[in-house]
């Protein structure tokens, strides 16, 4: 599943750590990467949660993946979910954090 190593790596995440996310064992995960199995719809799905993507996407029917967008986002928008979706999960957090703060700040100085 070349879709499954390629999203990994986006997000600088080890085989370890992806499988420990999953409750499988290292050996299982890297299975699925390398082909010689597969991953049950369950995981699948989670795996499809976790990297924002669709299990088409995943398994190859679709060939590019695109960040589900809501009605009513500006393009501007949509790009900064896309950028934000090739974060590792530790970049996310800490930007999340910068821009709620900024927010906050941003809010407290117009009253």
């Amino acid at each position: 599943m070349d879709n499954l190593i390629k999203l990994r790596k986006e997000r600088n995440l080890s085989t370890r750590e992806i499988a420990i996310m999953l409750n499988v064992s290292k050996s299982t995960y890297n299975h699925w990467e390398t082909g010689r199995s597969e991953p049950s719809i369950e995981y699948l799905k989670a795996l499809s949660d976790f990297f924002c993507v669709s299990v088409d996407y995943l398994i190859g029917n679709e060939p590019k993946r695109e960040v589900s967008s809501a009605p009513g986002l500006s393009k501007r928008e949509e790009e900064l979910l896309k950028a934000f979706d090739c974060l590792d999960v530790y970049q996310q957090d800490f930007f999340f954090n910068q821009i709620t703060a900024t927010a906050r700040e941003n809010t407290l100085i117009k009253k």
